[in-house]
C-alpha cells in the first residue's frame, strides 16, 4: 500500500543536491520513494530541478519557520520525515519520522533547554540516525532505550563507483568543506612531517550551505596561505561527476575530522571510485572506513602524516575500487528508509 511522505529540508539551505550532502541525501531519497509512494517535498526557497522533476507529490517553497509550521501542520495523510530539525516535530498532527545526520550540534537547537525539549520530542516520536555510532548517541542524549533508535544509512550517487581511478600525480586531497571541525589545520601541521614529503595537499575552498565566507571561513583560508607545506586552495567543484574525478585523480583522500561524523559520505564515495582513504575514525567514520583503508592512530600530525604515506604506498598498487554494501546504494537505502517510514505510520501520537 502506497504512503503520503512529505520530505521535509532544513533551513539552512534549498532542497538542491548542489547545496549540501544532507540535501543530496535528500534527493536521492524522494528518488526512489516517489517510484511507489507519493512524495512531497517542503523546501526552504527554490526546489533544485533533479528533485522537482522527480517528486511525485507536492512541492512546497517556504521562506519562514512559519511558513514551513504551516506546511507541516497541514500534513496529516501520511508521514513527515524530519531531518536534523527535532523541535519541528511539534508542529505535526500526524506520523512523523525523524533523521538525524549529524550530532546536536547540527540539530538546530540553542542552548540545554531546547536540547532538552529535543530529547522529549525523540521519546515521543520515531527516530533514526544515519550510522549506528549516532544513533548511540542519540539514544544517550534522549535517554531512549538500546536500540530504539533505528539505523537508516544514506546512499551515495552511482557515479562513483562507475568513474575509473586514475590518479595523475602526488596529490592528496581534502575535499570537505572549509571549517575546523573537518580537521583541516590537522592536516595542515601533518602535512609539514617528513612523512609527507614529496606530497601536494589539495584544499577544496567550499563554503556550502554558505554563499559567503563566515569568519572560521577567512581564517582557515589565511592558514591554508600561510601553512610550511606544499598545500594548494582550489575552487569548491560540483558534486557528482565532478567531485568523482577529483578523487580519481588524488593518490589518497583525507577525512581527519577533530569532532564525530555522523557517518562521512565522502569516505564512502572515495573508496566507490577506489581511491585509498585516511580517515579519523569518529563518530560513523569508522564504521564506513573499509579495508584496507585505516583509520588513523592518534589526532596528531605525525599519525596522520604516517597514515597518509600508507595509502599512497597503496595507491601505486591499483587495488580498485571497495565494493560498499548493498545499503549505501540508492535503491538499498531508500528500502531500508521506506521500512522505518512504513512504522512512523503506525505509531499514535501520544
Amino acid at each position: 500500500m502506497a504512503i503520503e511522505i512529505l520530505f521535509a529540508g532544513t533551513d539552512l539551505a534549498p532542497l538542491d543536491p548542489g547545496r549540501g550532502a544532507l540535501e543530496a541525501v535528500l534527493g536521492r531519497w524522494i528518488a526512489e520513494l516517489s517510484r511507489t509512494d507519493r512524495v512531497s517535498a517542503l523546501s526552504f526557497g527554490s526546489v533544485g530541478d533533479g528533485i522537482r522533476g522527480a517528486l511525485s507529490g507536492t512541492v512546497h517553497e517556504v521562506s519562514s519557520h512559519a511558513e514551513a509550521r504551516a506546511v507541516v501542520n497541514g500534513f496529516d495523510a501520511g508521514v513527515v520525515v524530519l531531518s536534523n530539525r527535532p523541535l519541528w516535530g511539534t508542529w505535526a498532527k500526524g506520523p512523523v519520522l525523524h533523521i538525524l545526520h549529524n550530532y546536536p550540534d547540527a540539530w538546530g537547537v540553542s542552548g540545554t533547554a531546547e536540547l532538552e525539549r529535543c530529547a522529549e520530542v525523540l521519546r515521543r516520536q520515531p527516530v533514526a540516525a544515519v550510522s549506528r555510532a549516532l544513533a548511540w548517541e542519540v539514544e544517550l542524549v534522549a535517554s531512549l532505550p538500546p536500540a530504539s533508535c533505528a539505523e537508516v544509512p544514506p546512499s551515495i550517487d552511482p557515479v562513483f563507483a562507475a568513474t575509473p581511478y586514475e590518479p595523475e600525480g602526488p596529490v592528496v586531497l581534502f575535499p570537505h568543506r572549509l571549517l575546523r571541525k573537518k580537521g583541516v589545520e590537522l592536516a595542515l601541521a601533518g602535512f609539514a612531517e617528513p612523512a609527507c614529503d614529496g606530497l601536494e595537499l589539495v584544499v577544496t575552498d567550499n563554503l556550502n550551505p554558505w554563499s559567503a565566507p563566515t569568519n572560521e571561513h577567512s581564517i582557515l583560508r589565511r592558514a591554508v596561505s600561510a601553512a610550511r607545506c606544499d598545500v594548494r586552495l582550489v575552487p569548491p567543484v560540483p558534486p557528482g561527476a565532478g567531485m568523482a574525478r577529483l578523487y580519481a585523480s588524488a593518490r589518497a583522500v583525507v577525512c581527519p575530522s577533530i569532532a564525530p561524523e555522523g557517518l562521512g559520505l565522502v569516505a564512502l564515495e572515495a573508496q566507490a571510485v577506489g581511491c585509498p582513504l585516511v580517515t579519523s575514525g569518529l563518530g560513523g567514520l569508522r564504521e564506513v572506513t573499509l579495508p584496507p583503508n585505516e583509520c588513523m592512530e592518534g589526532l596528531d600530525p605525525r599519525s596522520f602524516a604516517e597514515a597518509v604515506r600508507r595509502a599512497v604506498d597503496r595507491s601505486y598498487d591499483m587495488p580498485g575500487p571497495v565494493v560498499l554494501p548493498e545499503r549505501f546504494t540508492p535503491r538499498g537505502s531508500a528500502a531500508i528508509l521506506l521500512e522505518a517510514i512504513t512504522a512512523a505510520a503506525s505509531v499514535v501520537r501520544a
